[in-house]
């Protein structure tokens, strides 16, 4: 059974000093981002995460998705995750999307033999023609995220989190990706869910988790959950 568990996670980031601001007595400085952030995440379940800006949201999603480490506490994950959240995560600008999207499968372990088919898939589902053979550093922001999003939803997960703030900017490609995270939800064992869209969190989750000052508020249905939010 898939599942999820994270017990008494901290996670901080360093604080730079700013030009013509008095140098602090201490070299380096911390913010503590999550402050022992403990729970559970079980098969079956779909999980939106609300709070207000800096309340730790999308830092909660990376850890899950393994793309920070914490600095104290540990995270148990016993399947793959896909992430939409980041538009440049991971991709070299200098290589093209094909290059990045072959590296990135590699990685992930797919059959070698599976390859060329997945990549005919993205490739159709971004629609940039001659681009994919382009170095990234020449994309606009929507190229970037259309191959990002397609690179992530090309095949089934366990897992799926999800960022807001992911960007999918032009609206044809939006009524796609549509198409296709509906798929992807329907696939896929749990789905945790960044949000700050009430609406589209009870369409889409059973259960919410409220984040404040980097620690969880409240954790219980998705209803209850968006009005403690909103208290």
């Amino acid at each position: 059974m898939t599942h999820i568990v994270l017990k008494d996670v901290v996670f901080s980031r360093r604080l730079y000093s700013v030009a013509g601001q008095e140098q602090p007595t201490q070299i380096n400085r911390y913010r503590r981002i999550l402050d022992q952030i403990s729970l559970e995440i079980a098969d079956g379940q779909r999980v939106g995460i609300l709070g207000p800006n800096g309340a730790g949201k999308t830092t909660l999603l990376r850890l899950i998705a393994g793309i920070f480490v914490p600095d104290e506490g540990t995270i148990e994950r016993n399947s793959d995750v896909s992430a939409l959240l980041d538009s440049g995560y991971g991709m070299v600008d200098s290589l093209t999307a094909r290059e990045n999207c072959i590296s990135r499968l590699i990685v992930a372990g797919i059959p070698k033999n599976e390859i060329p088919a997945v990549i005919d898939w993205i490739e159709n589902l971004t629609e940039i023609g001659e681009y994919f053979d382009q170095p990234m550093r020449t994309f606009s922001s929507g190229m970037f995220a259309r191959t990002i999003f397609a690179l992530a939803t090309a095949r089934p997960h366990d897992v799926i989190v999800i960022d807001e703030g992911f960007g999918l900017a032009d609206e044809y490609f939006r009524r796609k990706a549509q198409r296709v995270l509906e798929r992807l939800y329907n696939d896929a064992s749990i789905l945790i869910f960044a949000s700050h869209n009430t609406e589209l969190l009870k369409e889409t989750c059973q259960r919410g988790i409220v984040l404040r000052d980097g620690k969880i508020a409240f954790d219980g249905f998705i209803n209850d959950a968006i009005k403690f939010n909103h208290s």
